[in-house]
């Protein structure tokens, strides 16, 4: 509506616009999110490649990793069948996990590896970054709902990534050392 009487008007009420339309979308998202945390969604299971979607997620990115120069390294085995998954939930909860790691990161100085093997009848997917570690105190809490060390932070991204990777049969695991960094370690079920 706002847009409509807004057709002839100046450039900077068309900025105001487009900046509430940003909010909004991102208010949104947040609710959304939160309410898939307490309850399960109705998964759209497809066969995927797991290359494909960890490098969607990547590009999803794109701007915060080179707004902070962090650097990526893929490393990845070759054939791994398909797996069945619903794509878009998947891309969030390592689009999640790649976020959470970039902020950990010092800027310039971040390396962000991430690792695609199969373990028995199980895809790994492993987020490695050199950030600042979880402190052994607070490990056990990240993946509660609102639960976050960050200033600017919901508190939803982990608990989201985890709904979504167990909503899969799968398991999520972190492992950190202060000072040091953290590795994610994602077991998806190869069918």
């Amino acid at each position: 509506q706002l847009h409509s009487g807004f057709l002839s008007a100046n450039a900077a009420g068309k900025n105001y616009i487009e900046i509430i339309e940003r909010n909004t979308k991102r208010i949104n998202d947040l609710i959304t999110e939160m309410l898939n945390i307490s309850r399960p969604s109705e998964l759209e299971l497809l066969w995927h490649t797991i290359y494909s979607l960890v490098n969607d997620s990547l590009a999803r990115a794109k701007d915060r990793i080179e707004l902070n120069e962090i650097r990526v390294e893929k490393i990845y085995t070759d054939d791994i069948k398909p797996l069945m998954v619903d794509a878009e939930k998947i891309r969030t909860a390592f689009l999640n996990i790649i976020i959470n790691a970039v902020e950990a990161m010092e800027p310039g100085k971040g390396v962000l590896k991430i690792y695609v093997t199969t373990y028995r009848d199980l895809c790994e997917v492993i987020f490695e970054d050199n950030g600042k570690g979880i402190s052994h105190d607070i490990l056990h809490k990240i993946f509660e709902p609102f639960y976050t060390e960050k200033t600017s932070g919901t508190g939803l991204g982990l608990p989201s990534a985890k709904n979504i990777i167990e909503s899969h049969g799968g398991i999520i695991e972190v492992e950190s050392l202060e000072g040091k960094g953290s590795r994610f370690i994602i077991h998806l079920k190869i069918d």
